[in-house]
């Protein structure tokens, strides 16, 4: 959607915001931190992932009426990705039959084989090496490390998965990414076991973060009462 973006020191100038279905897993990831955050800061980063214009920019240089402008579409927007994420976490809980992705998909520069038969096409070595994997920080992480050790570059065979790998699986959009891990999951019991241990850990590490911040809270109370 296309609209008039008003500025304190010059004229109105036209803007996109960017679609929902065209947001990528790190898009998704800023969107929805674990930790709570600054009202002010969160609605300038959900402004600037929208719109590309730099949280400095929006800052200093966008009026109020502006900024309530965009986060009308925004949180419009916003609302739709959520509606995604849900409907992707409701097909994630059953295995009813999904549409076939396409065979090849680009993300971030790169052709990859998408798997249709999961448990012929996929090695031993990928779910032992995803399985391993250090535990996801956040919901959107599931999903890149997902695609990252399920598909393989057009023309090579699985030879192991970095780090730059997953980070490289973050610019896919939220549509295809959650697509294909559905997809994945409905075909494959296989995909279905890692994706509930992986589940787990990240759950288990939640956990943990949330028991930390509640000691130090507890002796940060505790040495100021002395």
């Amino acid at each position: 959607m296309k609209l008039d973006l008003h500025y304190t020191d010059g004229p109105a100038q036209r803007v996109t915001v960017l679609d929902h279905r065209k947001l990528t897993l790190g898009d998704w990831r800023r969107l929805t931190p674990m930790v709570e955050e600054d009202i002010l800061d969160a609605t300038y980063t959900r402004a600037s992932i929208f719109t590309g214009i730099a949280v400095d920019e929006l800052s200093a240089k966008v009026s109020v009426k502006g900024i309530g402008r965009i986060m009308e579409v925004v949180w419009g927007e916003l609302g739709k990705a959520i509606a995604l994420s849900g409907a992707f976490k409701a097909d994630m809980a059953g295995t009813d039959e999904v549409p076939k992705p396409p065979r090849r998909i680009i993300i971030g520069g790169k052709k990859y084989r998408v798997p249709h038969d999961v448990e012929v096409e996929c090695t031993f070595g990928q779910f032992v090496d995803w399985e391993a994997w250090r535990a996801p920080e956040h919901e959107a992480d599931l999903c890149a490390e997902a695609l990252a050790f399920m598909l393989v570059e057009e023309g090579k065979q699985y030879g192991g998965t970095d780090a730059a790998k997953v980070e490289a699986m973050r610019s896919a959009t939220i549509a295809d990414a959650f697509a294909m891990c559905v997809f994945f999951f409905a075909r494959s019991p296989e995909f279905q076991r890692v994706t509930a241990l992986r589940y787990q850990a990240f759950h288990t590490r939640i956990q943990q973060a949330h028991t930390r911040t509640a000691k130090s809270s507890a002796h940060d109370i505790e040495v100021s009462e002395h």
